[in-house]
């Protein structure tokens, strides 16, 4: 009876560590699950509230439009008598350049003459003319003839003019002058970026003497991959690096045309410093994109 006593005892002693052991177990799993469930809670909403925006590196040359440059030709034959520029000298408006010898420009210079000489004359009769014919003391035809004869010569000097200035000079300074020193000035404010000619250089109508590039009109050709196209906008930060400084960018201009390298062409214009640059060099441009 006693040995029956202790077998139960020791029973009901098993059974109670066992469901002691199954409750902590359990208590244990349902700790873990919800510390698991706050962590991967925990990094969702930190990914959703800090996305990450890549910097995109591409390179961009630094480029002109083709309106802002410059090239300048003789318009006559001759020689170069005076030159005192050199490549990357600034030149301001209206600024003296070169002299060209040239016996054909005086032939210039008189033709003008003679056709402000004639046009004066009949211009004169022409008016003459207009008060006879009012008075009937002359007939239509004649009248009529008078006037062909002013819009022939008006046409003729007008022509003379127009070639003169085309050449970059005022008609009017050779009027009362004729001289075979054609001196030529800058139509704009620049850069020297290219001479072509020396003192003592034979030059034809056709030669290219040199050229001027606007350097307010400096502009930056990127490149850019086309998958990066529609994440770049206005509100996107374009920068490089020169002499350890910071050049920030405004974006002017997307080209919508995709090349046979896959890249797309944005325009972009310094916010300053930009004389500082180089029209040809190369810069490695760094993007943010802006966060949509």
């Amino acid at each position: 009876m006693k040995t029956k006593s202790i077998i139960t005892i020791a029973i009901t002693t098993m059974f109670f560590l066992n469901s002691c052991n199954s409750s902590s177990n359990t208590e244990e799993n349902v700790e873990t699950s919800e510390k698991s469930e706050n962590v991967e809670s925990s990094i969702t909403n930190t990914s959703l509230e800090t996305p990450v925006s890549k910097e995109i590196e591409c390179f961009g040359d630094v480029t002109v439009p083709q309106n802002s440059i410059f090239e300048y030709y003789s318009k006559s034959n001759g020689y170069v008598s005076d030159l005192n520029l050199m490549v990357g000298d600034k030149v301001k408006s209206n600024e003296f350049l070169i002299q060209i010898e040239s016996p054909e420009f005086a032939i210039f210079q008189q033709k003008l003459q003679e056709a402000k000489t004639n046009y004066e004359w009949i211009l004169k009769t022409k008016d003459r003319n207009e008060k006879l014919f009012a008075t009937q003391s002359i007939s239509q035809k004649e009248y009529e003839e008078s006037i062909k004869e002013y819009d022939m010569a008006l046409s003729k000097l007008s022509n003379e003019e127009q070639y003169i200035s085309e050449m970059g000079f005022q008609p009017k300074d050779f009027i009362n002058s004729i001289s075979t020193k054609l001196k030529l000035k800058s139509k704009n404010k620049g850069t020297v970026t290219e001479i072509n000619i020396k003192n003592g250089s034979k030059v034809t109508p056709d030669s290219h003497l040199f050229t001027i590039i606007d350097d307010a009109s400096k502009i930056i050709e990127i490149n850019i991959p086309a998958s990066n196209f529609e994440s770049i906008d206005e509100n996107s930060e374009f920068y490089f690096l020169q002499n350890k400084d910071t050049v920030w960018l405004n974006l002017i201009n997307k080209s919508n045309f995709i090349d046979m390298n896959n890249n797309v062409k944005i325009f972009a214009k310094p916010n300053s410093d930009e004389n500082q640059l180089l029209i040809g060099q190369k810069l490695l441009i760094k993007i943010r994109p802006s966060k949509k």
